[in-house]
Order: structure tokens, then sequence, then C-alpha cells
């Protein structure tokens, strides 16, 4: 049995040949006493095994690849680590599969930053992200710690996707997120800002726009937020077309809505001026006009508001054609209401002026005038009567728009002066002396009055004290009156 006797077990580069018969372990009593008083740094081979033994101090140590003084034996592939200060080892959680050139763990590891992170895989095809103890997760970050960089954080049971200083959020641009370039979300899954509002879609082809408590909804606004853009805004079950500050009300311009160049509303639906006039159509063929409480209807206006306008006005079962301020009537003209060129009625109709007369037809070829409460009426062809007292002193001015007015002096308390006006073909005026202090009637300068054979002067004037005289004075030509009629005799000529 030879010894060998180095000062380092480092300086065993190469390989040394002892021998000894001795073959069991050199710690035990068996060993021979040169081995048991051997110094420190002393080396023999077992010849049996080829191994090497190294004396450390006061016992031997076995020398294997891993170093001197450490045992272990780890499977091929298995990625070696020292199990305790002596014992380098490996388990099959951790191995290198040298074909696929891939480093593996088993499903049950897990990779942890000591105190912090860990990363594990609880399913297959599944990444899971904690903290250290296993039951929070912070942020995962993207090139830096600092706000210049992204990062994504779990909040809850959502994704939120932050810069990495988790300062605030950050953008997330998307192109192909599936094959079809879209981005897809669970059923119950929501797209949220923070706080804000979210978009839904409850029904497949349903889209929910809701507020951050999913209760209402504010406004979808189109291209800024001041009042130089627009926005749709919910209000009750209606839709308003906004400005997109909320200011006011803004326009909507529609081409078309379908294919047909329609603009449709539901069967029950309406076109409205907010809290004012509404449009509906109840039955197919019709079109209805209300106010905003649907009881009534105002004015339907053509061109403006004003006088300059016309309208149409319901007042109770009529139609009525007025002025576009309603302060007044105003002219229906027809050329064509029928093929015939006819304003025509229904049999059982009529024709009228409202409050006043009207016309209608009882049988064929038969008209009857009508009061306004349908009792008989009459046709009076420019007979206004009007009760006159004017005197000398104001004498009462006729004008060419009374013609055809009858005058009398009834209730006068002295003569009744009247005034033609110049003479023009046409024009007539009846007087009847209802008082005995009489009438007069004065022709204009150059105008004479003839009754019979008798005539007046310039300016002349015929006049009579007679109650019951009748006379109708017309004017022939520019300067003549004709006496056409004349009842009783008290009629002089001046």
């Amino acid at each position: 049995m030879a010894l060998l006797t180095l000062n380092e077990p480092s300086t065993v580069a190469a390989f040394i040949s002892v021998t000894t018969s001795y073959e069991g372990d050199p710690n035990d009593g068996g060993a021979p006493t040169i081995i048991q008083n051997a110094n420190v740094g002393s080396m023999y081979r077992r010849s049996s095994s080829e191994k090497i033994w190294w004396r450390r101090t006061s016992s031997w140590v076995e020398v294997t690849p891993g170093g001197f003084g450490s045992t272990g034996t780890p499977a091929a592939g298995n990625i070696a680590y020292w199990y305790d200060a002596n014992t380098v080892t490996g388990v099959s959680d951790l191995y290198w599969d040298n074909t696929a050139k891939e480093l593996r763990v088993a499903a049950a590891a897990k990779y942890r930053w000591l105190n912090r992170s860990e990363i594990t895989s609880p399913a297959d095809g599944d990444i899971l992200l904690t903290d250290d103890a296993g039951n929070s997760f912070g942020m995962l970050l993207f090139g830096g710690t600092s706000n210049a960089y992204p990062g994504i954080k779990r909040n809850s049971n959502q994704i939120h996707f932050r810069l990495a200083d988790d300062t605030n959020y950050c953008a997330i641009i998307a192109w192909q997120v599936t094959a079809t370039g879209s981005i897809v979300l669970g059923g119950a899954s929501v797209l949220s800002w923070s706080n804000r509002s979210r978009i839904w879609s409850d029904v497949n082809g349903d889209l929910r726009l809701n507020d951050a408590s999913s209760t209402d909804f504010g406004l979808l606004q189109f291209g800024g937020k001041t009042s130089a853009y627009p926005a749709l805004k919910r209000s009750g079950a209606d839709l308003h077309c906004r400005y997109a500050d909320d200011s006011g009300y803004c326009g909507l311009i529609l081409n078309w809505s379908w294919a047909t160049t329609y603009h449709r509303v539901g069967s029950a639906g309406r076109f409205e001026v907010l809290n004012r006039s509404r449009l509906y159509s109840d039955v197919d063929g019709n079109i209805r006009l209300t106010d905003n409480a649907t009881t009534d209807f105002g004015l339907l206006q053509f061109g403006g508001t004003t006088s300059s306008y016309p309208a149409l006005k319901r007042n109770a079962a009529q139609i009525e054609v007025r002025s576009a301020d309603d302060s007044d009537y105003a002219s229906l003209t027809g050329r064509d209401v029928y093929a015939t060129g006819l304003v025509q009625a229904a049999a059982n109709q009529t024709i009228g002026w409202s409050t006043r007369g009207k016309f209608s037809s009882s049988s064929d070829g038969i008209v009857d005038v009508q009061t306004n409460a349908g009792g008989l009426g009459a046709i009076r062809i420019g007979r206004n009567v009007e009760a006159n007292t004017a005197g000398s002193g104001s004498p009462n001015v006729l004008t060419a728009v009374e013609s055809y007015t009858v005058l009398t002096n009834e209730t006068a308390t002295e003569k009744n002066y009247h005034t033609l006006p110049l003479a023009a073909a046409g024009i007539q005026y009846t007087f009847a002396v209802q008082d005995s202090d009489g009438i007069r009637i004065t022709a204009e300068t150059g105008d004479t009055i003839r009754v019979a054979g008798s005539v007046s002067g310039s300016g002349g004037y015929v006049e009579s004290t007679t109650v019951g005289d009748v006379i109708t004075l017309l004017a022939v030509n520019d300067t003549e009156w004709f006496a056409i009629q004349v009842v009783g005799t008290g009629w002089s000529v001046t």
C-alpha cells in the first residue's frame, strides 16, 4: 500500500497511481493504521472501484466528478444542483431535452424571483403570474419601468393597460388580434374606460353604450367635444341629436335610410320637434299632425311665419286657411280642384264661411243658402244697410267701395246730409227717408243729378222730408247721376 501526500486537493491535476489492499471505507475502524494516521492531504486509490480518496483533517472523503467531498448521481438530462454542502443531485422536474433543445420544468414547478413574482402553468396552455405568495399580481412590464414603457396590470377581475410606472393608462393598438383582424371579447365582457363609459354586446347584433354604473348613457361625440361637433344623446326612450358639449340641438341631415330612399320610423313611432309638434301615421295612408301632447293641432305654415305667408289651421272639425301668423284668414285659390275645374263637396256637406253663411244642395240643380246655424238664408249683392245721422256741419262723404249701400236717416234729429263721390259709371246708392227731418244728397262739383225730367246744376242736390220716400242714384258716366228708382213724390231737385 502506498500513500501520496498533497498540500491542497486542487493540486491533483493528473492521475497518480497508488495502490492499497484495503477495500473498505477508510473512515471505519478496520482501516490499516497507516491509513488511519495518514497526514492531511494524503490520497490513496481503491483498487477495486478505481475511486480516489483524500485525507481531509481527521477523515477521508471520496473525490467525485463534482468536486472534492461531493456525492450524488443525477439522472441523464437532469439539471444538477447542490442538494446540500456535500451533495450534487438533480430532479426530473427540471431537465434539458437535448434532442428538442428545450429546457423543461414539471407541471407543478414554478419560476420564482425570491420574495417577488412567480410564474406557473396551472393548466395546459395557461400561464399564471402571481406575487411571491401566489395570490395576487402586480404588473407585467415591457421594455422598462418608467412612463416611457407600457405594462399590464390586474385590478380585481379586470386587466388594465397602464404605463410601466403605474402613473396612468396607456394606449393599446391592435391590427390583427384574430386572423380576421377583429378584437374578440367574451359574451359577458365589456370595453371600458376606468370609472367612465362602457361598450357592451348583450345580444348577438346589439351594441350597448353605458356609463360606468351601466345604468345610463351620456353622449356619443363625433370629432370633438365642443359645439362645433355633433353628438347623440339618450333622453328617456328618445335619441337626441345634440352639440358635442350638450349646449343645444344640432342638425340631422339624411340622404336615404333605405334603398327606396325613405326615412322610416316604426308603426308606433313619430317625427317630432322636441316639446312641440309631432308627425304620426296611425293607419296606412294617413298622416296625423298634432301638438306635443297629441291632443290638438296648431298651424301648418308654408314659407314663413308672418302674415305674408299662408297656413292651414284646425278649428274643431274644420280646416281654415289662415295667414301664417294666424292674424286673419288667407285666400285659397284653385284651378283644377277636380278634373272638371270645380270646387266640390260631398252631397251632404256644405261650402261656407266660418260662423257665417254657407251653401248646400238639397237636390240636383238646387242650391240652398243657409245661415251658419242651418236656417234659411239669402243672397245679398252689395246691399249693406246703414242708418246714418250726419248733419250739415259734417256730411257723410260716400266712397266708391260703398256702392250698393242703402242709407237711411233712422234716429236722426236733424236733416241727414250725404255727399256723393265723383261719378264713375256703375256705382249706385239707395236712400230711404225714415225720419221726417229728411235727407239731402249732394253731387261733387262738375256732376249733376237727374230725376226724370229735372236736372240739378253742377254740384247740385236732391232732398225729401217725406217719410217713406226712396231714391236710387246710378252714375251712368263720369259726370251724371240718374235716379233709376224713385218711390214717393217728395223728392225735389236743385
